[in-house]
């Protein structure tokens, strides 16, 4: 069990020094860019936001030293640490579902069960997919008018906030 985790974080390390001596910019660019593509944008939007004296008109206040500490954790666990402890979670409790004592897998519940516990997240999951798929144009308040005709989507700014 315990050599998964270890082969895990190896091959991940390999896989790092890899991208980080094939990057074409700086080490700055690779680390936001790369190591943590798109956790580093949401761990900075969250830092802004908590730093009440960065968001003050006219303050020229310096990046407080907490930030770069908390961008490396909170980017790390979300891109990395999360994902791998969740798998892992998953699969040590998938392997002991699927053992077949007496042919009858998850935990020797009967067949009928089984099937049961099967459907029901399936037809959750289709009951979120498939109005995904369907949906053919935006909402009345997210259409982009021009001359009385939709030429597109209004986008939404998230990082400004409504007063």
């Amino acid at each position: 069990m315990w050599l998964g985790v270890v082969i895990f974080w190896v091959i991940q390390i390999i896989v790092w020094a890899i991208t980080f001596f094939m990057k074409s910019g700086d080490a700055k660019n690779w680390y936001q860019k790369v190591f943590f593509y798109g956790a580093y944008e949401l761990a900075d939007l969250v830092a802004n936001r908590s730093d009440e004296l960065h968001s003050v008109d006219g303050a020229n206040a310096p990046t407080p030293a907490w930030k770069s500490v908390f961008i490396f954790w909170w980017a790390f666990s979300i891109k990395y640490f999360i994902p791998w402890a969740l798998y892992s979670l998953m699969m040590w409790n998938f392997k002991a579902d699927i053992n077949l004592d007496n042919y009858k897998g998850y935990g020797g519940y009967h067949s009928m069960w089984q099937i049961v516990g099967f459907i029901y997240p399936l037809i959750g999951l289709l009951c979120f997919f498939i109005p995904i798929c369907i949906v053919t144009e935006p909402e009345e308040s997210l259409k982009k008018m021009e001359g009385g005709k939709c030429v597109g989507r209004e986008e939404i700014q998230f990082d400004e906030e409504d007063h």
